[in-house]
């Protein structure tokens, strides 16, 4: 053996000594990575500043004008349900959900666990809001590394499915509602029973327009998709949305009714 051979060897030595190296570096980074994609983030209860003290306000409001509670905690319930409905059905689907919240502004959240091999429902994040303005299901980016895959990875009628669910448990809550309204004396409870029961017909007709963000928007677009079997562009549908959110807005501010019952509770606080 030459010199040369080993200068070659011993290099060669080298080399494999300084992979080994490399590779339990990036092994250790890789570890360090899955730990803080999900031990880190933030679990448990959260809460939130000025979101907070805005329910505090409201809710001593409440307790001086009993309509304005009346209203608020009915409100609140029948959103609850149609937001339980759209996570039911993707819980179903095995859609990975990110949160669900009950009106805005966010006061209080509660997440259980942010370990990916948790199951699906301790993972998402729920959040109380204190201004009664709806609420929202946001589903997970697909992402098969973590086997984590939302709601649009998911076939049309399953997609379907899922955006009609909460305007399913709307009519189903207005139902039973109204049968136990049917069945008690008129009073205090009749009174709260009977705002749920309409509130919650309200929320399921409205959610039926066809515009988003409204349910009904989304429930059209997949219909159309799975009648033509044509994929509408990301720039059509961003549009639509757009264009969605302005007639919401136009629509909402027409209907004087629920602007006056909303409103008497926000403006009261002033």
């Amino acid at each position: 053996m030459t010199m040369n051979d080993n200068q070659l060897e011993n290099n060669n030595d080298e080399l494999q000594q300084e992979e080994q190296v490399a590779e339990s570096v990036l092994d250790q980074q890789d570890e360090s990575i899955d730990w803080y994609n999900w031990e880190d983030e933030q679990t448990g209860f959260e809460f939130h500043g000025l979101g907070f003290v805005v329910m505090a306000m409201m809710l001593v409001n409440a307790w001086v004008k009993p309509s304005g509670f009346v209203f608020y905690a009915c409100i609140g319930l029948v959103v609850l349900v149609h937001e339980l409905g759209h996570a039911i059905a993707g819980l179903a689907f095995k859609c990975s959900i990110k949160s669900v919240q009950v009106f805005f502004l966010s006061c209080i959240s509660y997440k259980a666990s942010a370990d990916p091999d948790a199951p699906a429902w301790k993972r998402i994040k729920w959040s109380i809001g204190a201004l009664p303005f709806g609420g929202v299901t946001i589903f997970d980016e697909n992402d098969p590394e973590t086997g984590q895959y939302g709601m649009m990875c998911k076939p049309l009628w399953q997609q379907f499915v899922i955006s009609s669910a909460g305007v399913a448990m709307n009519l189903l809550l207005f139902a039973v509602l109204y049968v136990v309204a049917t069945l008690i004396p008129y009073g205090n409870a009749y009174v709260m029973v009977y705002s749920c029961a309409r509130l919650s017909l309200v929320l399921a007709v409205l959610n039926l327009i066809p515009v988003c963000p409204l349910d009904g928007g989304a429930m059209l677009m997949q219909l159309l998709q799975m009648v033509t079997g044509h994929k509408f562009s990301a720039q059509f549908l961003a549009a639509y949305n757009r264009i969605g959110m302005i007639l919401v807005f136009v629509f909402f501010f027409l209907i004087t009714r629920w602007q006056d019952e909303l409103f008497s509770v926000l403006f009261s606080l002033i």
